[in-house]
């Protein structure tokens, strides 16, 4: 990460499957959040929750994505310093963005009724993923590209079948390379300011 100008992360799921009421909850209230992402080392917002679109390499195939305002966003910029960071959702099936575009417009139009309209997005989510389709699982893959279309582009990817245990695992792997650590300093500190990625793919394989 250090040294990229530019870093872009992409993120490959389903919403169409099982989820809990918290993230029910965050999905309704993130349509209400400006997607976020730094040009040239400024902060730059977008008007509504669904930004600027692009395609992104996922099983060696291109797949269109866009930006959010995924926290994943900020703390790349912290740790990384690049200058060009961006962060996106490419949904499953991909006419998904469609109806998320839509979504964020009306989310913008009526952001002066934000709080009964999170109620009630948040209820219509947790009918559909939280009962309908929980026992549904999506397969989450991950994909970060420094300088991309430069001589010095490179990329790293992870793929996980199941989204939700890829979550708890990932903890696990921090956890574990935090007791395999020789210094353990106090502090409240992000991940990726703390491990490096071979480190927590050594966590990952011990599962």
């Amino acid at each position: 990460g250090q040294g990229c100008a530019r870093i872009e992360l992409g993120i490959r799921l389903s919403p169409l499957s099982g989820a809990g009421r918290g993230n029910c909850a965050l999905m309704a209230e993130s349509l209400f959040v400006p997607a976020l992402r730094w040009e040239g080392g400024r902060r730059v917002e977008s008007r509504t929750a669904l930004g600027p679109a692009t395609t992104l390499p996922f099983d060696g195939r291109p797949a269109p994505a866009n930006n959010f305002a995924l926290p994943d966003t900020v703390l790349i910029r912290r740790c990384t310093g690049a200058a060009d960071v961006c962060s996106y959702f490419a949904l499953v099936p991909a006419w998904l963005r469609f109806n998320f575009g839509a979504l964020a417009w009306m989310a913008w139009l009526l952001r002066f009724a934000r709080g009964p309209l999170v109620w009630l997005l948040t209820w219509q989510m947790i009918v559909l993923r939280a009962w309908l389709l929980r026992s549904v699982e999506t397969r989450v893959q991950l994909v970060a590209v420094a300088d991309r279309g430069t001589p010095r582009e490179r990329s790293r990817s992870l793929d996980f079948a199941d989204g939700q245990q890829s979550t708890a695992a990932g903890v696990v792997a921090a956890v574990e390379a935090w007791t395999r650590a020789g210094r353990r300093q106090p502090g409240l500190r992000g991940v990726a300011e703390r491990f490096d990625l071979e480190a927590l793919q050594d966590g990952l394989a011990a599962r």
